[in-house]
């Protein structure tokens, strides 16, 4: 039996985010109908490569990375929000008894553990107390709310500025287009000194 759970999508519908069994987070066109080209697949996020296996009879350290992702298969995303463009989406990965993590996609960039990128960016609260349930995204991708699961408190994070390290110097850039850019062509994603 083959499971999809619609995640988030942008209001157009050329970018619907599905949670899938089999191949992790997959965007659908549904502009384009239900035809092969509909459908482009993220990197799917792997036990014991992106997140360990907590809580089972099985770990990473006894069976190893490729047994325990036949096992397990990718790990769940759930898509929470997309900016209007799909271009920044906010999700939550893992499953309750093995841990859960907030993640940041970014179209080019991929997936990134948001406590890394808030870590790197030099935001202590958000790094030492997570933001492993992120609720909404703007229409622009650059805020977001979320909190940690199971508590009832709310995190507003402002992206419209961001740091990338750049020739060993911190700069600080326009989120999500100036971002990406700057990454795209070499500088290193937070400041220089969280690195």
């Amino acid at each position: 039996m083959r499971q999809e759970f619609l995640g988030a999508a942008a209001p157009h519908a050329s970018r619907v985010a599905l949670s899938t069994e089999k191949d992790g987070l997959v965007f659908w066109d549904a502009t384009r109908g239900t035809r092969v080209n509909a459908f482009s697949k993220t990197r799917a996020l792997q036990w014991c490569v992106d997140m360990p296996l907590l809580g089972m009879d099985v770990s990473c350290e006894s069976e190893g990375a490729a047994a325990i992702q036949q096992m397990f298969g990718p790990i769940p995303v759930q898509a929470a929000d997309i900016s209007d463009d799909g271009k920044v989406m906010i999700a939550q990965a893992g499953v309750w008894f093995s841990g859960l993590q907030g993640m940041l996609w970014i179209e080019d960039l991929g997936w990134i553990p948001l406590k890394d990128f808030f870590r790197s960016q030099g935001v202590a609260e958000a790094y030492r107390y997570g933001l492993d349930a992120p609720g909404a995204i703007n229409a622009k991708g650059n805020e977001m709310i979320g909190g940690i699961p199971g508590y009832p408190m709310t995190w507003y994070v402002d992206l419209k500025r961001s740091f990338v390290c750049k020739h060993g110097h911190s700069t600080e850039v326009g989120f999500p287009e100036e971002f990406v850019e700057q990454v795209k062509h070499g500088a290193r994603m937070g400041r220089c000194e969280h690195l």
